[in-house]
């Protein structure tokens, strides 16, 4: 014999969405962490690469490196250049996406 099914019931329907929430609540917070993660690597990346240049043109250029302030896409960094001995490094603060203070250092020659 034949059985009428009319659909899903109650509890399955329950049972599917309570299951779907648990995933969801568990991905969201993840997703968002990741983001922030590729976010800050991103910045990272930028602040070496104006780092780099601005070692490159002491080095190549000759020129006279002092600290300076500058704003490229409304962040501001501030470059330090130091000197301990025979060791000579070039500094870049800025503050982070979470409002930290990040730094990346690189050493150089002149």
């Amino acid at each position: 014999m034949i059985k009428c099914s009319s659909g899903f019931s109650f509890a399955e329907t329950l049972a599917a969405f309570s299951i779907w929430t648990i995933i969801v609540g568990l991905l969201i917070p993840q997703f968002t962490i990741l983001t922030i993660e590729r976010m800050h690597a991103k910045q990272t990346v930028e602040a070496y690469k104006i780092l780099y240049e601005k070692t490159q043109d002491v080095m190549l250029n000759k020129t006279v490196y002092q600290d300076e302030q500058f704003v490229i896409d409304n962040r501001q960094y501030q470059l330090i250049w130091r000197e301990e001995g025979k060791d000579k490094n070039a500094c870049l603060y800025w503050k982070g996406i979470t409002d930290q203070d990040e730094s990346v250092c690189l050493p150089f020659t002149k």
